[in-house]
């Protein structure tokens, strides 16, 4: 989850501030099981609000509650080939 939300800060833009209670309620909606249009629409405040969400981002690193996998599974999937390359590559050195 770091991931996306350092994703979410890096290709946000500036946009009119929200209050702290908007940005906490949208990284709420993030989580799985919201509805896919409140998940869209959070996402889209989010990166639209750019570093002004970052305080409230900083706060939920420690969160424990899972984002919804239909969004994110781009990163998931690109993690995943990451690690299979990598292991291709050292089973591959170990045989030779």
């Amino acid at each position: 989850m770091k991931t996306i939300l350092s994703s979410i800060l890096l290709l946000g833009f500036l946009a009119p501030c929200y209050a702290a209670q908007d940005y906490e309620k949208h990284v709420k909606n993030i989580a799985a099981g919201t509805p896919e249009k409140d998940i869209a629409a959070s996402l889209h405040a989010l990166e639209a609000a750019g570093t002004a969400a970052f305080p409230i981002l900083i706060a939920h690193f420690i969160d424990r509650t899972p984002a919804d996998p239909h969004y994110f599974q781009r990163e998931v999937l690109q993690l995943l080939k990451t690690a299979v390359a990598f292991l291709r590559k050292e089973l591959g050195s170990i045989k030779q």
